[in-house]
């Protein structure tokens, strides 16, 4: 904003900004720092936990590249909503596609022209406020936990006020522009935005519970395997436990490696008497994520059914050394309750 306005070029800008920059700069620091202390020396935390594939680099990063056309859809026709962007409404990719290509292009446009705010602030601040606003949730630094999300759009968005706005005024301001022509262009602005009112009227809705959320991901997207798991679980909730295999099934040939999902699918299995059923996916759970204290907890009630106490005890003490001290306090009594009486 300041070198679209031209305060960079005025004399003692540095010193008129350095004390903020510093407070700025320090409150930062102090933030990453305790950031830092709770996350266990990570700033990010484990992020990637219901989508293993961001922790593989080409991959993030070939995915967030074609991203960026869904970026410009969303923001000039945001007409087919989803709440949740994951496979397969949006595919993890491992090679180069016609999509990956179109992103490269857009983000080595919109790189290009952000270093014009001074020469050309109508384009410029535009693209410079549009990079610096989506780069950190783009998944192309380090994996954000979601592929993609309209949520982390609303900051990115203010750049197409800013190109609408500088392009508007430019237009109506130009002498030659009929009078005609003017009340045209301003009608079909108007005309915009009130449709995009409609359509935010419509949508809003959507969110009034996580029901009718999840169930309209589900009608709009069936293709996603969050909006299947979500559905089978909403199943299982209104009694329909016959109901919602299928969706299991289907939320897991859709994305077999997401190991919230294959815990949740092995508790379905397990509280229905098919622990050995269970066994499998809790086991393939903890294969993707070791530490995860759901899939141990489960992995050792699932032991204990299966007479393995010896294997329960070692998920009761990884529990123990990880901190998870309730849960393995609780799996450690269950252990305990189910030991076979003494013959003595």
């Amino acid at each position: 904003l300041d070198a679209a306005q031209g305060r960079l070029r005025r004399p003692g800008y540095v010193r008129s900004v350095a004390k903020l920059g510093f407070l700025l700069a320090g409150i930062t620091c102090v933030y990453f720092v305790l950031r830092s202390l709770v996350l266990g020396g990570s700033l990010s935390g484990e992020v990637t936990f219901s989508l293993p594939s961001l922790r593989d680099p080409p991959t993030r990063l070939l995915t967030a590249l074609s991203l960026w056309p869904q970026y410009a859809r969303l923001m000039v026709a945001p007409f087919n909503l989803s709440a949740m962007y994951d496979p397969d409404t949006i595919p993890f990719l491992t090679t180069v596609t016609p999509s990956v290509v179109a992103g490269s292009a857009l983000l080595l446009l919109v790189t290009v022209t952000a270093a014009l705010p001074f020469a050309w602030p109508a384009v410029g601040l535009g693209s410079a406020w549009f990079l610096a606003a989506i780069f950190l949730v783009s998944n192309l630094i380090f994996p954000i936990g979601t592929v993609l999300g309209e949520r982390t759009l609303y900051l990115p968005s203010v750049a197409l006020s800013i190109w609408v706005g500088f392009g508007l005024g430019w237009f109506l301001g130009r002498d030659p522009v009929h009078r005609v022509m003017g009340w045209a262009v301003s009608a079909g602005f108007l005309s915009v935005v009130v449709l995009f009112g409609i359509r935010t009227a419509v949508r809003s809705p959507v969110w009034v519970d996580n029901e009718t959320l999840f169930e309209t991901t589900f009608r709009d997207h069936p293709e996603n395997f969050r909006a299947q798991w979500f559905h089978a679980r909403h199943l299982v909730e209104t009694g329909d436990t016959a109901g919602s295999v299928r969706h299991w099934r289907k939320a897991l040939e859709i994305y077999p490696d997401s190991p919230g999902l294959l815990t949740d699918y092995a508790g379905f299995l397990f509280v229905g008497g098919d622990p050995r059923g269970a066994d499998d996916l809790a086991r393939r759970a903890l294969d993707v994520h070791p530490d995860a204290p759901d899939a141990l907890l489960l992995q050792g009630l699932i032991d204990i059914a299966l007479d393995r106490r010896s294997e329960a005890q070692r998920r009761v003490d990884r529990l123990a050394e990880l901190g998870f001290l309730r849960i393995a306090e609780q799996l450690a009594d269950s252990l305990t309750a189910s030991r076979p009486p003494d013959p003595r």
